[in-house]
């Protein structure tokens, strides 16, 4: 008899529809209540990403810049060496020596 006047799964399926509105209803008022802070905080991450991507980009100019620097001073060095015959007699000696202890080995 009572199955004939309600049946079981439509009182749970009303219960869940009335459970899933209430749910709905009170995250409607969460966000409505918290949105102000979220956007806040949504913001302040914005801008230390954007503080943050331009110390990078900064940083990135400063490393080509430090780069360009190194390699002119490495030429300059190589340059010195290249040019000093002291130097290249030195270096055509170790390489004979060298060669002469590979050949041993």
């Amino acid at each position: 008899m009572l199955s004939s006047f309600t049946k079981p799964h439509s009182i749970h399926g009303s219960l869940r529809k009335l459970n899933d509105s209430f749910y709905n209803y009170s995250f409607r008022i969460l966000r409505i209540c918290f949105s102000p802070i979220l956007r806040q905080r949504r913001l302040r991450v914005i801008d230390k990403l954007t503080l943050a991507n331009e110390e990078l980009v900064t940083e990135e100019e400063n490393v080509a810049r430090l780069q360009e620097c190194d390699h002119v001073i490495l030429k300059e060095k190589c340059s010195y060496y290249f040019v000093n015959s002291e130097f290249q007699e030195a270096l055509v000696a170790a390489i004979v020596v060298a060669s002469g202890f590979v050949k041993v080995l």
